[in-house]
C-alpha cells in the first residue's frame, strides 16, 4: 500500500511537471492562441473589428491577443466596453442585422445610437450646457433598444470567450499528457540504458519491454492524477493504516 501511495505522488509529479512545461510553452503563439479562433471569428462575422479599431486605435489586434494569453475574462469585458466606445449608426445597423434582427428593430436601433452625441459633441454640449449628462436626447424606447442590444452583444462575447477558454483548457491537457508520456518514455529508455546489462539478449529486450509498458501507464496516468495525487495518496496512507488497526 505504500508503494501504491508512492507510485501515485510519483505520477502526479510527472503530470504537474508536464502541465508546468505547457504553461511555460505559452511565449509561443501556436500555445498562447489556442482557442482565440472562437473570438476571431466572432468579431468578424458580427463586424465588430472596425468598431473596436475605432475605440482602441489601430494595434487593436495586438491588443486583444496580448489580453488573451492573460485572461479570456478580462479580454471580453475589453471587448464589451469597446463596443460601447466605438459603436456607430452605421455599425448599429449591420450588427443587429447579423444578430437576426427585424428591419424595424434595425431601425429603431440606428436611430437611437445616431443620437448619442460623439466624444467631440459632448465637448461642445459641455462646454456650452453645463453638462452632457442634461443634454442626451433619447427616449425610453432609445434605451430600451440600446439595452437589448448590448444583451445580445455581451451574450455573444461571453459565449465566444467562454468556448475560447474551454477550447484552451482542452488543447492544454492534451497537450500535458503528450508532454507527459514523452518524459516517463524519456525516463524509461534513460533507466534502461543505466541499468546492469542482463546475461542474455531476450533478458534485455525483456527488461525494456517493462520499462516502456509502466512508461506508457504513467505517462497516460500522470495528468489525470495530477490535481489529485496528493489526496489519493493520503488516502491510500490512511487506508493502510486503517488495515493496519484492524488486523
Amino acid at each position: 500500500m505504500a508503494d501504491l501511495a508512492d507510485l501515485v505522488l510519483a505520477t502526479g509529479a510527472v503530470g504537474t511537471a508536464a502541465f508546468g512545461v505547457v504553461e511555460g510553452a505559452k511565449s509561443f503563439r501556436c500555445i498562447a492562441m489556442m482557442g482565440y479562433r472562437h473570438v476571431s471569428s466572432l468579431l468578424e462575422r458580427l463586424g465588430l473589428s472596425g468598431v473596436l479599431e475605432r475605440a482602441y486605435g489601430s494595434h487593436v489586434e495586438d491588443m486583444l491577443e496580448a489580453l488573451y494569453r492573460k485572461d479570456a475574462r478580462e479580454l471580453g469585458r475589453m471587448i464589451r466596453q469597446g463596443v460601447r466606445i466605438g459603436l456607430r449608426s452605421d455599425d448599429a445597423r449591420l450588427i443587429s442585422t447579423h444578430l437576426g434582427w427585424e428591419k424595424a428593430l434595425v431601425d429603431a436601433l440606428s436611430h437611437a445610437v445616431a443620437r448619442i452625441p460623439q466624444p467631440e459633441a459632448l465637448t461642445r454640449v459641455s462646454d456650452q450646457e453645463g453638462g452632457p449628462g442634461a443634454s442626451l436626447p433619447l427616449s425610453d424606447a432609445d434605451r430600451g433598444v440600446i439595452a437589448r442590444f448590448e444583451l445580445a452583444i455581451d451574450s455573444r462575447i461571453e459565449a465566444a470567450t467562454f468556448a475560447a477558454d474551454k477550447t484552451f483548457a482542452g488543447r492544454a491537457r492534451w497537450a500535458a499528457a503528450w508532454v507527459a508520456i514523452s518524459l516517463s518514455l524519456f525516463a524509461a529508455a534513460a533507466g534502461v540504458t543505466l541499468e546492469p546489462t542482463p546475461a542474455t539478449p531476450l533478458g534485455w529486450l525483456e527488461s525494456l519491454e517493462r520499462n516502456w509498458v509502466w512508461a506508457l501507464v504513467i505517462g497516460i496516468a500522470a495528468t489525470p492524477l495530477a490535481p489529485i495525487a496528493k489526496d489519493l495518496a493520503r488516502t491510500l496512507q490512511a487506508a493502510r493504516r486503517a488495515i493496519g488497526s484492524a488486523a
